[in-house]
């Protein structure tokens, strides 16, 4: 056939004018444009066009069949599956096209060393880069994605990254990384911004999830982890870690959760400012705060042998046997808590338990010398109470009870707090200045009352010692003046001064340095009484019934004063009161003169001024005598100047008895030797005489005792007996000298005659 449409621009072909059925390029001006009707293309076997343009009408749905469509551009409507079918494989180049989208099932477009260029969005498939291509200012090739400096990916649908990882040996092998070794990130402004508003590598954004209808998501996450790598075909993972931070920090935001069962209701969190809670099935079972405590609520249960602390080295918690709890640091166990041995056993240290310590802490220590004082086992921090605690805020408190075994045996000691000797190495070239088992180094100010040590709260205390007790102060009489002092009733009743000095109820006393002073105030009672559970002597009228000796004041009152000593005796004894005097000095005064001094000596004075001087001559100095305590008996009298009055009740006279017979009988009675019998001696009168009338004691001669009185009154009776004798003589010699002048009258009147 001729060309068609060979000097105009378009040609209107028949089917009549296609003789062959082809329209090849000779047949078609390079100029020329085709419109086919539906009529006029029904069937065939092709098109085949190179520069020139195919356009069809949006109207023919009736093109079944394309041969080979080379370049140019499809002008009109899309041709979609309804125009060409899907078998016609054989389009190898078309034109630009320059609209629409292609849907028919190509297994590939192969576009050579050109390019495909769109302003849509390229969907479905997978790009497969074995050469390097553009997107924007995006570089892709085989291997890798390049950015330009605002790129981005933007996706809606899923981003997988499958296929191969190759591993080379002793290095990290990923699949996705980002700031790779070999490349760096370069700011270009200052970034002031914390949480989000802060620089980072990576960011997820928390985007709204939104629904056409009303839907439900059991759990959504920014990012999720399923696990951690597991080892397939010849594959030995030794670590294997859903996540792993190798280096740096891992921030949270304050009121964000970390979770560990997916987001039900076990988690961590900050509680508050500087508290960790960890919350296991909704509830708080422990609380880390800012201050270095931990708080427990519940109970903390852990499986498995060990809790490490290092990476798995040497330094962990773990059931060393069945409910037995050990706490190794360094490989060797700190802390033991032990229920083979015993309930709740526990050992600190590095002693280790034993079945008679419940609470055991031991174990050597060195001080590192960074303080001035080290110590073992040192308690401190602020105590502070609470509404309620009314009862005692201490430190520590010791509350324990104890039931003895039930054996044969005894218990040398039982006591709620032991403290033993400190075993002292001294090593040092100086001194050490004080040493105890116990000190007690500082006493508060705020109380009522303040104590180092208080013994016995609302009831009795007692200090008792197995052996001495020594009450020490000042013991390196270091303090100046220092004392022991006692006190009752928040009032000091008496101290032992530094010197040996001891007041009751007094502070001072200037003429004492050592001895005992005793002020009883306004009391006129005992002011000391001296008792013996022997002594039952029942006279409770004027002491009680065990008190056999007491010192009081002698009259009560103001104004009053003086001593009195008493004595009192049971019923085997009837010496109540005893004064003994004992001199070393064997050769005591002998003479007998005013100033004579004995061993034992009885002084009495009065008043002068601010002195004493000596009792007045007729004053009485000493009085002897009986007394029932309201009245007394005076039975002898010592004047100031000697002078000695006595009496006796009792004295019985001896008128019909020779009275110088008598004292003579007491004089023999009284003497070892020196007696001279004479004629005028009788033996009737002798010790027996006398003692069966009271004028002698008991004992050979020379040692019986005889009452002074009877004795005196004995001498009395001689010299009135001998002055009647005598007047009886003086009257018998009046007689007879009568007589006599008489008989010389007569004789003178013989010798007349």
């Amino acid at each position: 056939m001729g060309y068609v449409g060979q000097a105009p621009n378009t040609a209107i072909l028949t089917a009549a004018d296609i003789t062959d059925g082809i329209i090849a390029n000779a047949d078609i001006a390079s100029d020329a444009a085709i419109a086919l009707s539906k009529t006029a293309l029904s069937a065939g076997t092709g098109l085949t066009l190179s520069t020139n343009t195919l356009n069809v009408d949006a109207s023919q749905a009736g093109i079944t069949t394309v041969g080979t469509i080379g370049t140019g551009a499809w002008q009109g409507t899309p041709v979609t599956s309804s125009y060409i079918n899907a078998s016609q494989t054989g389009i190898t180049s078309v034109g630009a096209l320059n609209a629409g989208s292609i849907t028919s099932g190509f297994t590939s477009i192969d576009v050579g060393a050109g390019g495909i260029t769109t302003t849509g969005a390229i969907a479905g498939g997978t790009i497969d880069a074995t050469t390097d291509f553009t997107v924007g200012t995006t570089v892709i090739t085989d291997d890798t994605i390049t950015f330009g400096a605002a790129g981005s990916i933007d996706y809606a649908g899923n981003l997988y990254f499958t296929g191969t990882l190759a591993t080379a040996s002793n290095t990290n092998n990923y699949m996705v990384r980002f700031n790779e070794a070999d490349s760096s990130v370069t700011a270009s402004a200052a970034n002031s911004g914390t949480g989000i508003s802060g620089y980072g590598f990576v960011v997820i954004d928390g985007e709204a999830i939104a629904a056409a209808s009303s839907l439900t998501f059991a759990e959504s996450s920014s990012l999720m982890i399923t696990g951690p790598p597991t080892a397939g075909t010849n594959m030995t993972l030794t670590k294997a870690f859903a996540l792993n931070v190798v280096a740096g920090n891992v921030s949270m935001a304050a009121t964000a959760k970390l979770y560990l069962d997916g987001g039900v209701d076990t988690y961590l969190y900050e509680k508050s400012g500087n508290n960790l809670a960890v919350v296991a099935n909704s509830v708080e079972l422990v609380v880390f705060n800012g201050a270095g405590q931990t708080e427990f609520s519940r109970q903390v249960a852990m499986s498995g042998n060990s809790l490490y602390f290092d990476n798995g080295s040497n330094t962990r918690i773990y059931e060393e046997s069945d409910d037995d709890l050990h706490i190794v640091v360094g490989g060797v166990s700190m802390i033991e808590i032990d229920q083979d041995l015993g309930t709740g056993i526990v050992s600190i240290g590095t002693h280790g338990v034993n079945d008679f310590h419940k609470i055991r802490l031991g174990g050597n220590f060195t001080s590192g010398g960074s303080d001035s004082s080290s110590a073992i086992v040192n308690v401190g921090g602020v105590l502070t109470g609470a509404g309620g605690d009314t009862n005692f805020l201490t430190g520590a408190n010791f509350d324990i009870a104890t039931a003895t075994q039930t054996a044969t045996e005894s218990i040398a000691l039982i006591t709620q707090v032991r403290i033993g000797e400190p075993i002292i190495t001294d090593n040092l070239t100086g001194d050490i200045t004080l040493a105890s088992s116990l000190a007690v180094v500082t006493v508060p100010t705020e109380g009522e009352f303040n104590a180092h040590i208080l013994v016995g709260q609302g009831q009795n205390g007692v200090i008792a010692a197995d052996h001495n007790l020594v009450l020490h102060a000042d013991p390196q009489a270091g303090q100046g003046s220092s004392e022991i002092r006692f006190n009752v009733d928040s009032s000091q009743v008496g101290f032992i001064g530094a010197a040996g000095l001891m007041m009751l109820g007094e502070t001072a006393n200037a003429n004492m340095t050592i001895g005992l002073t005793i002020n009883q105030a306004s009391t006129d009672d005992e002011i000391l009484a001296f008792k013996s559970s022997d002594v039952s002597h029942g006279m409770t009228d004027t002491v009680e019934t065990d008190t056999f000796g007491s010192f009081k004041k002698q009259q009560p009152g103001a104004s009053g004063g003086g001593l009195r000593i008493s004595g009192y005796s049971d019923v085997n004894t009837y010496k109540a009161l005893v004064l003994e005097a004992f001199s070393a000095d064997a050769t005591p005064g002998t003479t007998d003169t005013s100033n004579s001094a004995g061993v034992m000596e009885f002084n009495a004075g009065v008043i002068s001024g601010t002195d004493i001087t000596n009792v007045p001559d007729t004053a009485n100095a000493f009085v002897f005598g009986t007394s029932d305590l309201s009245d007394a008996a005076t039975r002898m009298v010592i004047k100031g100047s000697g002078t000695v009055h006595v009496t006796d009740t009792t004295l019985v006279a001896l008128d019909d008895q020779p009275d110088a017979l008598v004292v003579r009988a007491m004089q023999k009675a009284s003497s070892h030797s020196g007696i001279v019998e004479s004629e005028y001696d009788n033996p009737f009168y002798d010790g027996a005489w006398l003692r069966e009338r009271g004028l002698l004691g008991e004992g050979a001669p020379g040692e019986a005792l005889f009452p002074i009185q009877n004795r005196l009154a004995a001498h009395e009776g001689a010299i009135w007996q001998n002055y009647t004798s005598h007047m009886s003589l003086v009257d018998e010699v009046e007689s007879l000298r009568g007589r006599l002048a008489s008989a010389e009258q007569q004789l003178q009147a013989l010798e007349a005659h």
